[in-house]
Parts: structure tokens; sequence; C-alpha cells
């Protein structure tokens, strides 16, 4: 199974990020909430698929729990434009999200795949 690590300011993801910088290295970031039911189903279906576990090998792993709407929470999603979840930011190894490849809503692990396809051939 995959392994998470939360992050809880936009400070902490912005270190995050810039670490992954300078390793070259690529960054999921997984906006979740406890109330979210298609994010659970996500968890259970998608991220739990033999092959994204597979592709996702050496990608570093983010998520913001949102299921409080504190200040830190809203500052993460102001940031990025971002309403509510699931929703799955992809980065290069640049530290630049990927837009045009963003996951909003559940996705299934084909399609989930395919994004994983573009951010790994950039």
């Amino acid at each position: 199974s995959l392994s998470f690590e939360t992050i809880k300011t936009l400070k902490d993801l912005e270190g995050k990020l810039g670490t992954a910088k300078e390793r070259q290295q690529t960054t999921l970031l997984d906006f979740t909430a406890s109330w979210c039911t298609e994010c659970e189903r996500m968890e259970k279906t998608t991220f739990s698929d033999p092959n994204v576990i597979r592709e996702l090998q050496g990608v570093q792993l983010l998520k913001v729990d949102i299921t409080e709407n504190n200040e830190n929470n809203r500052e993460i999603l102001k940031k990025f434009t971002l309403s509510l979840p699931p929703i799955v930011l992809l980065f290069e190894k640049n530290g630049n999200e990927i837009k045009n490849i963003r996951a909003v809503g559940y996705k299934n692990a084909n399609d989930f795949l395919k994004r994983l396809k573009i951010l790994h051939s950039r």
C-alpha cells in the first residue's frame, strides 16, 4: 500500500516541494477529507491498484486533509484555486504542477495511470 505524508501548512508544502526539486523527484499531492465519500472510494480502488502503486514508486506522496475548515487548509486550497476533494495535483521534477493532468473528482485506476504516464514522461 501507499504511504502518504500529511501536510498541515502551506509552508510545509513549499518545503516538501523544494526538497523534491533538489532531489529531482516528482510529487503527488492528494486533497482528501473524512466526509468525502469519493475520496474514500479512490483510496480503496485507485490508490490500492497494483499498477498505480508500481507507477508511484519513487514519487513523493503528500496528502492534505481538509476535513477541518481551518486557516491553514483554506490557505493551501487558495494557493492552487481549489474547492472540494477529491483532487490530486502532480508536480514534475522541477517542482512545477502539470495543471492539465489535475485529477478533480473520482478517477479510476486506468484514468489515473494515464496521468501518471504523462508525469513520468516529463
